[in-house]
């Protein structure tokens, strides 16, 4: 007897009842996952799958930025430079000498005669040397050994330089290799002179006068004062500068440079003198007095003063070895508590990147086109994720 032939429906629904009853059957205690919790665990690794696949792309941006940075800034080579100029001003501009030896240094100014002795002594003849240094019992040695009292020579010519070459040392020569462009500038800022400035134990305008006639001079508070030693952020700016002072080395010899500060000690009151008594005359001084601002003051008036609140004393060089400017600055700060404050501070940068070797600047522009590519990378994936939530809806409401 034939049968009729089952349709695929049936089949289909009883294999459905089937597995279920046969899920059923096999565990009844079978915890059940809610289908909103295994989408997000399933989102979840899908997250962390592309975080990792992201990690060499996030490698590859952090490498070309250190590379890039390493090979731009070159701050081995910046250091060194900066490193020379500074130790040789705080450990060789020297003053309180006895014979050859200076017993102190920067870090023992401590009132404004020690400055100026440190200026003349010290820093300008370090800075500024128009003579080749020979080393110490030079003279003496040579008259031992050789019979001879003549001097070294001041100046030498290299043949191996070339015939394009002046004579060494060149003005303006410092450390041999840097070249100073200009000049020293000198500026300070200064505070405001008052009577009403003091602080007097007594609010009574008698008493106060009082007061006043015994202390016998204005106060100058500063109206910025620091608290701590000077860093960084207080030593490179400096903010309403004035009496501004240059010793130009193109136009002033060393003898001159120090003559100048002798000036600015004396704020130009021997001008006109004759070795007996000082006379000041404005007019003269104008023509003779090498300080440009003491010139300009009757009474004399020494460029330092109890007003003063910093001093900078700034140069900049050029190291052609290199192509680096650095601008070096020697601030002293004068607080109220009497104590002088001192940073020697640099800011150096490269005069064109650009002029090294192609060995140098393949490696460069090498890691400035791959981290630069990243970025704009970045940039254009994450508009697209932008454009694409705000399609879908999914964006902030």
């Amino acid at each position: 007897m034939a049968t009729s032939p089952v349709s695929p429906t049936t089949i289909n629904r009883l294999k459905v009842k089937a597995q279920k009853a046969a899920a059923n059957s096999e565990g009844e205690d079978e915890i059940q996952v809610e289908q909103r919790i295994y989408l997000s665990w399933i989102q979840r690794q899908l997250e962390n799958e592309a975080a990792c696949l992201q990690l060499p792309f996030t490698i590859i941006v952090l490498l070309s930025f250190s590379m890039l940075a390493l090979l731009h800034l070159k701050q081995d080579v910046v250091f060194s430079v900066e490193q020379a100029i500074e130790r040789d001003i705080m450990e060789n501009a020297n003053f309180a000498f006895e014979v050859n030896f200076g017993n102190k240094a920067l870090v023992d100014v401590h009132s404004f005669a020690d400055f100026w002795s440190w200026v003349r002594l010290g820093f300008i003849p370090l800075i500024i040397q128009p003579t080749w240094v020979t080393s110490e019992r030079y003279v003496e040695d040579q008259l031992n050994f050789f019979g001879s009292n003549v001097g070294p020579n001041e100046q030498w010519t290299f043949g191996a330089y070339g015939s394009s070459s002046r004579a060494i040392p060149v003005t303006g020569d410092y450390l041999h290799y840097n070249r100073i462009i200009g000049g020293l500038r000198f500026q300070q800022q200064v505070t405001t002179m008052s009577d009403d400035l003091c602080k007097f134990p007594s609010s009574n305008a008698e008493s106060r006068e009082v007061w006043r006639q015994w202390y016998g001079k204005p106060c100058t508070p500063a109206w910025e004062e620091l608290p701590f030693k000077p860093d960084s952020l207080d030593a490179e700016v400096f903010s309403h500068p004035e009496r501004i002072e240059w010793m130009l080395t193109a136009f002033m010899s060393q003898e001159e440079m120090i003559a100048k500060a002798v000036d600015m000690e004396t704020g130009c009151a021997l001008v006109g003198s004759n070795g007996t008594e000082a006379t000041h005359n404005g007019a003269n001084a104008t023509e003779t007095c090498l300080c440009s601002w003491c010139s300009t003051q009757d009474p004399p008036t020494p460029w330092l003063r109890e007003d003063t609140q910093r001093v900078e004393i700034a140069m900049a060089t050029y190291n052609a070895e290199y192509g680096l400017i650095t601008m070096t600055s020697v601030n002293l700060f004068f607080s109220r508590g009497s104590e002088i404050q001192k940073r020697v501070e640099m800011m150096s940068s490269w005069m064109d990147p650009f002029s090294f070797p192609l060995s140098e600047l393949i490696p460069m522009l090498f890691f400035d086109i791959v981290w630069v590519s990243m970025l704009l990378y970045v940039a254009v994936t994450e508009v697209k994720e932008i454009v694409h939530v705000i399609r879908v809806g999914e964006g902030p409401h």
